[in-house]
């Protein structure tokens, strides 16, 4: 889903983009509602609705700006998504419907009607077999629940609470859940033998890469101790096995995790400085410490750290810095991990780096708040400061605002 990283849409925009140091410069087809969102996965097509009032989905194709066409009608969209093919598009609506349709022909494939939930969050899993919903009842996140479909008929094969943590699929199609100190693989149906991977604490926070084959957990020391800033763990497992490779005893309290999405490196985070480990089958050992909070560019190709001096640019092999671009800013990178868009915290122009050479490449004149690539890393979509006043917080909600599209030359 967009909502994530896109928070208001109302304009799309088509450019090309400018030669290396030039502006980027917009031009818009304008919308005036709140929209959710997804993309197709080979970034070519964007299917948009609105949770405000009953409507379509609309299919846009990105390369052209034209709608492709209508799926169904007079519906409060609440989330969309795409399956991984392409091929099929799932769609909650208010009231808990939940639909299927077939994106080449328009036609509707299932519906489903789930009880007394209405927003929910979609997700296929990775070979397309199941549909998982995750909705909030009418008590909200206490009332969370997880629902799992045959994608191809809308059969339901399984209904559990969610816990803390949303429910999340691994690649062998397996579902995984953490509740307390436990982390539990299980297949959709329930069938056969559940994996436990068992923490001695309460799970705190928890990383794990696009691959999934290694879970980084956190937990946090009992609430008996004296000192709560000093016994905190971190626990590496091997998801494909089932097994603890690594424990290890911190020093200080951190504030989360995060891993790389296709590498093996994670970071623990601190208030200042960001620790970074390399994890394999056999264990997890020290790499690096590195200023500021660490971020991971798709397929290995930086790291990049922010603070409040600034943004630096480093190689994810001996981190040693590639540039530094003064001042805070949100980082958002393409999936090819090839470029970085910065935008300055609290809105603010929008500059597009090269990461394998830490050069600018352009910028804008509009000030953007929130900002997100299309998937074939050929487009890039942000919200415009000051654009719309009209925020919703249903879950799978872009908010209302502006909505621009730049393209980048392949």
């Amino acid at each position: 889903m967009l909502s994530r990283s896109l928070t208001c849409i109302a304009l799309i925009l088509f450019l090309m983009l400018p030669a290396r140091g030039s502006e980027l410069n917009f031009g818009a087809i304008p919308w005036d509602l709140p929209y959710v969102a997804d993309f197709s996965p080979n970034g070519r097509v964007l299917a948009v609705a609105q949770p405000a009032k009953a409507s379509s989905v609309m299919l846009w194709d990105l390369q052209s700006g034209k709608l492709l066409g209508l799926l169904g009608k007079g519906d409060h969209t609440t989330s969309l998504q795409f399956s991984k093919d392409g091929k099929r598009i799932a769609q909650a609506v208010r009231g808990g419907a939940l639909r299927v349709w077939q994106v080449g022909s328009g036609k509707k494939l299932w519906e489903a009607r789930p009880a007394k939930s209405w927003g929910y969050y979609l997700s296929f899993s990775y070979d397309g077999q199941y549909l998982k919903s995750r909705g909030l009842g009418p008590k909200g996140d206490a009332d969370t629940f997880t629902r799992v479909f045959d994608a191809s008929n809308g059969h339901r094969v399984l209904d559990m609470m969610s816990g803390r943590f949303p429910i999340r699929w691994t690649p062998d199609n397996r579902l995984m859940r953490v509740g307390g100190d436990t982390i539990t693989l299980f297949a959709p149906t329930r069938k056969g033998r559940a994996k436990g991977l068992v923490h001695d604490t309460p799970v705190e926070d928890l990383a794990f890469s696009d691959g999934r084959r290694f879970v980084v957990t956190l937990t946090y020391p009992s609430k008996l101790l004296e000192d709560q800033d000093r016994g905190s763990r971190l626990w590496a497992w091997d998801l494909q096995e089932g097994r603890l490779l690594k424990t290890l005893a911190l020093q200080s309290k951190p504030r989360g995790l995060r891993i790389a999405p296709t590498s093996n490196m994670f970071a623990v985070l601190y208030a200042d400085k960001s620790e970074i480990w390399q994890i394999d089958e056999k264990g997890a050992g020290f790499a690096a410490d590195v200023a500021g909070e660490a971020l991971f560019a798709p397929q290995d190709t930086a790291v990049v750290t922010v603070d409040d001096e600034g943004v630096d640019i480093l190689s994810p092999t001996d981190f040693k810095p590639r540039a530094h671009i003064d001042g805070a800013a949100n980082v958002t990178f393409s999936p090819d991990g090839q470029r970085m868009l910065l935008f300055r915290r609290g809105g603010g122009v929008a500059t597009l780096w090269d990461l394998a050479s830490g050069q600018k490449i352009a910028q804008s004149r509009e000030r953007i708040d929130e900002a997100v690539f299309t998937p074939d890393s050929a487009m890039v979509l942000a919200g415009l400061v000051g654009s719309g006043d009209r925020c919703w917080d249903i879950p799978g909600t872009v908010k209302a605002g502006k909505f621009i599209v730049q393209k980048f030359p392949r």
